[in-house]
């Protein structure tokens, strides 16, 4: 499955001026050489790469060829996720349920994994078991915010 999403956001990034640094990135971090792998994705999610923000998330939060550091996981995670990517919101979601090394949230949980099921209906699985550590009158007001959320990222799209 990792090596599947791989592929999946190298295909997305190969479109862009990116491929030749995200190939070497890649590459890098199958070979083992997770610093020169880090260094590569890092520059990467430093001009808004999402797909490298996604990984350096995952890096930080697994402590892959960094030491593990939720905070800094979260950031990049919540950079890619910002961006819409749905695997991170997702992700960002799971680790607001779970309370795992971040402080547990319900509303940003169900938050971030609304948008995510938005956009695919397999990031769904999650959002009955959060919505039931909410009240009724919380879950309106996600789903408010995920609806301005969602209009606020459709203009910036029009917008470029």
């Amino acid at each position: 499955m990792k090596k599947f999403l791989l592929i999946v956001i190298a295909i997305m990034l190969c479109s862009s001026a990116f491929c030749d640094e995200w190939e070497d990135a890649k590459a890098a971090h199958e070979k083992g050489d997770y610093a020169t792998s880090i260094k590569l994705f890092n520059k990467l999610a430093e001009q808004d790469n999402f797909g490298a923000q996604f990984f350096l998330g995952d890096a930080y939060h697994k402590g892959k060829g960094v030491s593990k550091d939720m905070k800094e996981a979260m950031k990049w995670y919540l950079k890619a996720a910002q961006q819409g990517f749905e695997n991170a919101q997702f992700i960002v979601g799971v680790l607001y349920l779970k309370g795992e090394d971040v402080p547990q949230d319900y509303e940003e949980a169900y938050f971030w994994q609304y948008l995510a099921a938005f956009q695919d209906a397999k990031f769904s699985m999650l959002l009955d078991q959060t919505a039931s550590k909410l009240t009724p009158e919380k879950i309106e007001k996600v789903k408010a915010r995920c609806l301005t959320w969602l209009e606020n990222f459709a203009k910036l799209g029009d917008s470029k």
